[in-house]
């Protein structure tokens, strides 16, 4: 509590020196999420002022002035006289006139901007969180600090004037157009409303159109977190079967060292009378066979995922799922390697199990170790299609496989 009272006064009083101090040296992502806070209260704070409903206390409070501080007392409707049918005024004649009210204009406008200023600091309590595993795994830090700006801009829409309402409807198309399908019925209504509009009139803004703005916008960033999440699912998942993937392989690696006959990786030469081994001819297998075979599938795999590097594009995102299939690529190409010169040795395959020097056996599990690519290549195509759908580069409507 006392550690949320913190960043609410430095929040309102010196945000940007505080924001240098807290995130100088921090990941990219909490200074991207301190630059737009930052933004986001500035805004609020000019759409305020522009409003003159509100002044400013010194604790950096926005109350209502006042004579917006009271509710106008309405003006009471006329009652009839004396033997007046209120029934045929009401149907035929002149209706008695109605109560008479002006909105409260000031504390609806207070209302926004405490609820904007609310995100901004829940979402500098989320970027200033020490980061955790479970947080990480679960992305409550990440997803957190995000979710309270992005609906703190979405609050914004309906504080600013008309005049910079107007000038966000860009943004908003942009953002619909990347996350809602193009069957979207707020998406289509936005489109029909403001998609052809060359230049468009501040005057000619409606409240409605200021609710279909802001409801659109909201539909979009509830999309946007969905695909995120499906990002850091998977990307849970990779990491998930690397470890296991690490552990089964390195069991067998260890097991195989420890008893080399159990795991036999080598080839009968006939014509030198002994055994063509990963490690050289012995007459029996040796130890060092399996980890050498293991770290040739290794290497191969390691020039598997430098090629996969050098040929995916790096779009942006929240999440990144470049180090999680490049680390699942070590353990699988092991893994090939050892089950690869398994089933060769075995004579499973004929004309491939005559393999007589030690070049070649070590090239064949070098070979299997790049083969991994079969098997991960189709990770790295599901992860290119999350990716696309997350990233606001790509629009919803486009072939995004």
């Amino acid at each position: 509590m006392r550690r949320k009272r913190r960043l609410v006064r430095r929040t309102l009083r010196a945000p940007r020196t505080w924001a240098y101090r807290r995130f100088g040296a921090s990941g990219a992502w909490r200074a991207y999420v301190e630059a737009r806070a930052v933004q986001l209260l500035a805004d609020a704070r000019r759409a305020v002022a522009h409003s003159g409903a509100l002044h400013f206390t010194p604790a950096g409070r926005a109350r209502p002035t006042r004579e917006h501080a009271t509710r106008p007392a309405t003006v009471p409707a006329t009652r009839p006289a004396a033997g007046h049918d209120v029934r045929g005024a009401l149907v035929g004649g002149a209706a008695a006139p109605a109560a008479e009210s002006r909105p409260w204009e000031g504390d609806e406008i207070a209302a926004s901007y405490d609820a904007i200023l609310r995100h901004v600091v829940l979402a500098r309590y989320y970027a200033a969180s020490r980061r955790k595993l479970r947080d990480w795994v679960s992305g409550r830090a990440v997803d957190g600090a995000w979710f309270n700006i992005n609906t703190g801009s979405v609050q914004l829409l309906a504080l600013q004037p008309v005049e910079q309402v107007a000038g966000r409807v860009p943004e908003v198309l942009a953002l619909v157009r990347a996350y809602l399908s193009t069957e979207d019925p707020r998406r289509v209504a936005l489109e029909r409303r403001f998609g052809t509009a060359q230049s468009l009139d501040p005057e000619h803004l409606t409240p409605a159109d200021r609710h279909m703005l802001v409801a659109s916008a909201q539909g979009a960033y509830f999309q946007q977190a969905v695909e995120n999440g499906r990002v850091r699912r998977f990307r849970n998942v990779l990491i998930g079967t690397f470890v296991m993937l690490l552990l089964l392989v390195g069991g067998f690696v260890a097991a195989g060292a420890y008893w080399p006959e159990a795991v036999p990786l080598c080839f009968n030469d006939k014509a030198a009378g002994a055994l063509m081994c990963p490690s050289g001819p012995h007459h029996a297998p040796r130890g060092g066979d399996v980890p050498l075979v293991a770290l040739l599938g290794l290497l191969g795999a390691a020039l598997s995922a430098a090629r996969s590097l050098s040929t995916s594009d790096e779009l942006p995102t929240r999440h990144s799922l470049a180090v999680p299939l490049a680390l699942l690529k070590a353990p699988t190409g092991a893994a090939t390697a050892i089950v690869g010169l398994f089933g060769l040795a075995s004579g499973f395959l004929p004309g491939l199990s005559d393999i007589t020097s030690q070049p070649a056996l070590l090239f064949w599990a070098l070979a299997l170790g790049y083969g991994q690519q079969l098997l991960t290549g189709l990770l790295d195509q599901r992860a290119g299609t999350l990716l696309r759908s997350a990233s606001p580069a790509i629009p919803a409507g486009h072939d995004r496989t």
